[in-house]
């Protein structure tokens, strides 16, 4: 299945939307699921709005510890996504008591009629990995259209990451089961960099199927490869979603063109923290 809007739109709904929702401690995307990416998303941003009071920002998605971050310091903020019931729902979650005003834009992060050299800053999680392969360019280059000059970007994003060696579900599983991993890193390892990934990977367009991962494990799982440990640690998250998965330095390469990127240090929270889930920031070329 390909990624556009309207599947996007169909993804989030039901299920998803109430994990997404509820308890974000517990959602392995989420900001909050690791201290020290909460700790990393507000320096970058601290660092974004230096010397620029008021500054304006457009957070990418409903992310609400992003859009918390944006008024615990006083920035202007601005919001776009595709649902605004999701906008809605996760400002439920928003821990910032303030009575600064929040700007709420239902639209494509591709298409969105949003002002040239405006905001001081972009911020997002796994926003690109939304976006089907063909359209990133377009993406990042609305990014950069959207920022003023010296504006920065600051994003988490899922890439594959090629020093990692396909490892096979048993030794994945035996990890887990001996506590040397989080069940966050069980599930990112079986799905991303086992022996089964390329069963739920479409390497043309760089596409991960959960869905297609999640019936590849289960058939494992009747071979007796997988643990019901393992699968009643995972089970509860499966979901029809799809995401583009850029190889690292793919990616680095195609922000290069629009932002001068510069070095983050890592969350050490969890493995995919450290070298999958990565931080960038950049600041607009001319």
């Amino acid at each position: 299945m390909g990624i556009d809007t309207k599947s996007k739109i169909d993804e989030w709904k039901g299920d998803i939307a109430k994990q997404h929702t509820t308890d974000r401690s517990n959602y392995l995307a989420a900001p909050s699921a690791g201290p020290n990416v909460m700790r990393i998303y507000e320096e970058l941003i601290i660092r974004a709005a230096q010397g620029k009071s008021n500054f304006k920002a457009l957070v990418l998605g409903s992310t609400p510890e992003l859009r918390d971050f944006v008024l615990k310091h006083k920035g202007q903020l601005h919001s776009i996504d595709i649902s605004l019931d999701m906008m809605h729902k996760t400002s439920k979650l928003l821990k910032e008591q303030t009575d600064q005003f929040e700007h709420m834009l239902r639209s494509d992060w591709l298409e969105n009629p949003l002002a040239d050299n405006y905001f001081d800053v972009v911020i997002g999680d796994g926003v690109a990995n939304n976006i089907a392969l063909d359209k990133q360019d377009q993406f990042f280059s609305n990014i950069h259209r959207v920022l003023k000059p010296g504006g920065h970007l600051v994003l988490r994003e899922g890439i594959i990451n090629p020093n990692r060696k396909p490892a096979m579900l048993e030794e994945i599983d035996k990890d887990f089961q001996e506590k040397k991993i989080h069940w966050f890193d069980l599930l990112i390892n079986m799905y991303w960099y086992s022996d089964i990934s390329p069963k739920c990977t479409d390497q043309s367009c760089s596409q991960k199927s959960f869905i297609k991962f999640y019936d590849a494990l289960e058939n494992e799982f009747l071979k007796g490869r997988v643990s019901k440990k393992a699968i009643d640690a995972v089970w509860w998250f499966r979901k029809n979603l799809n995401h583009t998965i850029m190889n690292k330095f793919d990616l680095i390469d195609l922000m290069n063109k629009y932002f001068q990127l510069h070095p983050v240090d890592q969350s050490q929270d969890y493995e995919f923290t450290k070298d999958t889930f990565l931080f960038f920031f950049g600041q607009v070329k001319k």
